[in-house]
């Protein structure tokens, strides 16, 4: 794990904490809880392989799927807001929408697409890092103009 990275959260998180303070005080325990489940996330994400990733693409994108339709049935608005875009999980809501993002990459990565089918992909997302195998290096080389990081997968992460 990264302690720049997790030093960087601890000092967004004060802040967010201080802002939360000063605003609604009330709120400070539920937004104090969901910093620790970030971090709790950020600890766990740090420990998974992107080949790992890649694996899992169909179940990822699958219940991202699920999410994207349950915030139709079951979803809530923020602020009494009559758009549906959260799903209450308890002590956290979740916007599925931004696990879609992840999906969709993935699911564009792990299907053997044609070149236009790709970078369609690749437009919609317009990602900061493009994770890719040996198998794909020709059609990123050809496709991933403008992403400003690729990583290859079949690269040792010792």
């Amino acid at each position: 794990m990264n302690l720049n990275l997790v030093l960087g959260q601890i000092l967004l998180a004060t802040m967010g904490l201080i802002g939360v303070a000063t605003s609604s005080p009330d709120n400070i325990p539920k937004h104090f809880l969901q910093t620790l489940l970030g971090l709790a996330c950020t600890f766990f994400v740090a420990r998974v392989r992107p080949s790992w990733l890649l694996k899992a693409a169909p179940l990822i994108w699958g219940v991202t799927l699920i999410g994207l339709v349950l915030v139709l049935i079951i979803g809530q608005g923020g602020n009494g807001s009559p758009v549906r875009r959260w799903i209450d999980l308890g002590p956290v809501d979740v916007q599925p929408s931004e696990f879609a993002k992840l999906g969709l990459i993935l699911a564009c990565q792990n299907w053997r697409q044609s070149d236009p089918e790709l970078q369609h992909c690749i437009c919609l997302v317009s990602p900061k890092v493009l994770f890719y195998s040996q198998r794909q290096a020709g059609a990123v080389a050809r496709i991933a103009h403008g992403v400003p990081r690729l990583v290859d997968l079949d690269t040792s992460y010792a």
